[in-house]
């Protein structure tokens, strides 16, 4: 392989299809073809994660074939410190820490949270948790575009429990606070914090390096 100490290595575009469908707001953003991606909602960025749902292809990043190809995080395994530096890959192993996700949905985002560490260790066998932020790129003209985060001072946990097994989607929704976003807003949603997305946004979402999502609503709603 190249001296990856001094040598710049260049990431193949990583489209993933992930459970709701979007995708043109990244193809204008990147400057591509419309519908070159059909349905891929997010591009995974220096990703050494592989995706959690079942049957899922290799969501990890791939080097171009000029830089001498291969699965990035197999080059981290091989060289974390000439890659990441000794002190980074002493503190987190061969891994960059961090995923970084574009994300643009065709409908609302399922009501969702995410463990922290201690619980990722706990029950899933896993060194990072899933603390994220999401930085809003753009948003789509004429229309208004939102986020559901944190639940409102009346939900108890006996009540949210109680909408989960009902599957009361609208109930289920305005158990949180509703905020308007723009282009340049950024919302940072700790580990624990439940919170959805709305339609209309591009997204670049900056996550520790997981996939694990516990989801208030079942798939196969109108996300409306």
């Amino acid at each position: 392989m190249k001296n990856v100490s001094t040598q710049p290595l260049r990431l193949l575009p990583n489209r993933v299809s992930y459970l709701i469908p979007g995708g043109a707001m990244i193809d204008s953003f990147l400057g591509l073809k419309p519908g070159s991606c059909p349905g891929a909602s997010q591009m995974w960025i220096a990703s050494v994660v592989q995706s959690a749902l079942s049957n899922a292809p290799d969501t990890r990043s791939y080097l171009y074939p000029e830089d001498d190809g291969g699965c990035l995080a197999e080059h981290l395994q091989n060289y974390p410190e000439e890659m990441l530096g000794k002190v980074h890959a002493d503190r987190f192993g061969a891994t960059p820490g961090f995923l970084m996700k574009l994300l643009h949905s065709d409908q609302r985002l399922l009501v969702q949270v995410h463990p922290d560490k201690e619980k990722s260790k706990r029950y899933f066998n896993l060194p990072f948790g899933k603390t994220e932020t999401w930085y809003v790129l753009d948003t789509t003209p004429g229309e208004t575009t939102y986020v559901w985060v944190g639940f409102r001072p009346e939900t108890t946990p006996e009540k949210f429990r109680s909408l989960i097994q009902q599957q009361d989607y609208p109930s289920i929704l305005q158990c949180l606070h509703r905020f308007e976003i723009t282009a340049g807003d950024v919302i940072f949603i700790p580990a624990g914090l439940p919170h959805a997305m709305g339609s209309g946004s591009l997204v670049a979402e900056i996550q520790e390096p997981t996939d694990l999502t516990l989801w208030a609503e079942c798939f196969g709603f109108d996300g409306s």
